[in-house]
């Protein structure tokens, strides 16, 4: 078994740089577009990122999204940011279907439970969509 585990990590990843590592592994399509994210969409390292799942508590993909996001301030809520607190961020990004979790495109805003925020959308990607908060609407 242990023989059969060190061919195919060898096939997988032997010969790679890091990032080709990185592509090549179990979570190559998260890494990618975090990777695309990072360099192309937010601006430089440093913004303040929300970063929301389906999960409780927190589980590997979005635990290696704040990863693959680091070195900009990442935030690992649950399914919605905290409700009734003031949103310091400058991003969300909705790792995936969030159930009770909406956008509204007619008016901008991201809405869950009794809350709603301003919000603009910025990126769509089957792993997610990527908004910039605009302001708060209550």
């Amino acid at each position: 078994e242990l023989s059969t585990q060190l061919d195919e990590t060898r096939t997988l990843f032997a010969d790679k740089t890091q990032q080709e590592k990185h592509q090549a592994d179990r979570d190559g399509e998260l890494y990618s577009y975090a990777t695309y994210l990072k360099e192309q969409v937010l601006p430089k390292p440093g913004a303040k990122i929300v970063l929301l799942h389906d999960s409780e508590p927190a589980d590997y993909r979005r635990l290696k999204a704040q990863f693959y996001l680091f070195p900009h301030n990442t935030f690992n809520f649950l399914r919605f940011p905290p409700a009734g607190e003031p949103l310091e961020a400058e991003y969300i990004w909705a790792l995936g279907e969030i159930e009770g979790l909406g956008f509204s495109p007619k008016t901008n805003t991201l809405q869950w439970q009794d809350n709603e925020l301003a919000v603009q959308r910025v990126d769509v990607h089957p792993l997610g969509t990527l908004y910039r908060v605009v302001g708060s609407t209550q």
